[in-house]
């Protein structure tokens, strides 16, 4: 390779290919290296010459080159929105790229494989995860009872009271407060649960909707919720202003509210309609902004303040999970065809989905987006694998096989651990090591 600079090329380079054609007799083009990396892992960015034949080996060499690496790093190679797997040659021909344009090639951070896979035993199978900033983790599970885990894996909580299985978590912290935790039930209620440092309380049931409630989210502030049935509806809820729920006052309604054992049952102050098939996640990460999936094959915005559907975003099969990045503004979802899309949840309605990423064998049961990253995306599927993607390439950067059988559910807790609950009756979490990236003196 050489640049206006440097005529020279790398002796190791040719070194390659011990036989066949080698890189000295391959037609060359000019690229120029770009990443989004911090300042100090930036190459210049003065085009380049290197053979059409070069791959990410060949690339890898040139950028810790040029980054006068100490010990060499792994990265991986991003152009035109495509994570590199062959030769330059090769992806050129596949997306038609002339060979007399700069190729603007991206090398990002090679995710490596987790490390230290721990496995936590549950009673049930694990339908849904959420963490707390503390470090603490909430799993739901099939045996009706939501638990509590420390961030060294024991468990510190049992939340009881539904009567069938818990279909998803919510979480929400307030600085000086203590962790509230809503549960979402086949049982068709929510409940809501104060934790304290040895025991906890069950504050709220809240009934009202007819099916299975499958998701569940707190609003932009903590006495706000939400939550989307099998009944199709999304229901609004707050801890200050939710009426009683209309019941009857019959000796069953008396035995079953004694049951609950909660302070006070509350009804919801708003019921969304529009889904025509069940609702299976929800997020709400703006006051006026609310977003659902649906096996209706589509993922709904709503004003939650103006309490009405703004757009309809519309794929080729069902949407089974979802989630939202506050750091880049995009909708995550993962799909009944093994696929995960992005969306961009202000266009309006109509629009496609902004990249469609294939690599699962199953259906795609969970997806959660980095605390520390709008690019990076972990996934969870029946194929009983955790991936991780970046979303400026088309292809995974690493895939997990600890589960024995289908993985339900995936959070990214911290920018190093991601958590994963699955049909094999396991919490396992998963330690991500991305080393420090120093250049030498």
């Amino acid at each position: 390779w050489r640049t206006a600079s440097s005529p020279v090329m790398a002796e190791s380079e040719a070194a390659q290919v011990p036989s066949g054609p080698d890189h000295s007799q391959a037609e060359t083009l000019q690229i120029r290296l770009q990443t989004r990396l911090p300042a100090g892992l930036q190459v210049t960015d003065t085009p380049i010459e290197v053979p059409n034949t070069l791959r990410k080996t060949g690339l890898n060499e040139i950028v810790n080159h040029l980054l006068s690496m100490s010990k060499p790093k792994e990265f991986e190679f991003v152009v035109e929105g495509e994570l590199l797997k062959g030769s330059l040659k090769g992806l050129m021909k596949k997306k038609g790229i002339s060979a007399e344009r700069v190729l603007l090639v991206e090398y990002i951070e090679k995710a490596p494989e987790p490390e230290n896979a721990e496995k936590i035993p549950t009673e049930e199978w694990v339908s849904c995860l959420a963490s707390l900033p503390s470090g603490f983790l909430v799993s739901g599970g099939y045996d009706n009872v939501a638990r509590i885990w420390s961030p060294t894996a024991e468990m510190v909580a049992a939340l009881e009271g539904h009567t069938q299985a818990v279909k998803d978590v919510a979480t929400v912290q307030e600085k000086g407060h203590s962790p509230k935790v809503i549960t979402a039930s086949k049982d068709h209620t929510l409940r809501m649960y104060a934790l304290g440092e040895k025991k906890y309380s069950n504050t709220l049931v809240c009934r009202g909707h007819t099916g299975s409630v499958e998701a569940c989210a707190f609003g932009p502030t903590p006495e706000k919720f939400a939550s989307g049935s099998y009944d199709r509806n999304v229901m609004l809820w707050n801890t200050k202003t939710s009426p009683a729920p209309a019941e009857a006052d019959t000796p069953q309604e008396k035995k079953r509210r004694k049951r609950d054992n909660a302070k006070r049952a509350i009804g919801p102050v708003a019921t969304l309609a529009g889904h025509t098939d069940g609702i299976t996640g929800l997020v709400w990460p703006l006051n006026d902004m609310l977003i659902t999936s649906s096996m209706d094959q589509t993922i709904r915005v709503w004003d939650g303040v103006a309490r009405k559907e703004v757009s309809v975003l519309t794929s080729s099969k069902a949407a089974l999970c979802i989630d939202y990045s506050h750091l880049g503004g995009t909708v995550a979802s993962g799909h009944g065809d093994n696929v995960i899309r992005t969306w961009d949840p202000r266009v309006s309605s109509g629009a496609v989905a902004k990249l469609a990423m294939t690599g699962h064998r199953g259906m795609v049961s969970g997806v959660s987006w980095a605390p520390d990253s709008p690019f990076k995306l972990a996934s969870s599927s029946y194929d009983g694998t955790l991936r991780v993607w970046d979303i400026r390439a088309s292809a995974s950067l690493l895939t997990a096989t600890q589960h024995e059988d289908k993985a339900l559910a995936c959070s990214w807790a911290t920018p190093s651990k991601i958590y994963t609950g699955g049909a094999d009756c396991k919490i396992v979490c998963h330690e991500l090591s991305f080393p420090s990236l120093e250049r030498t003196a």
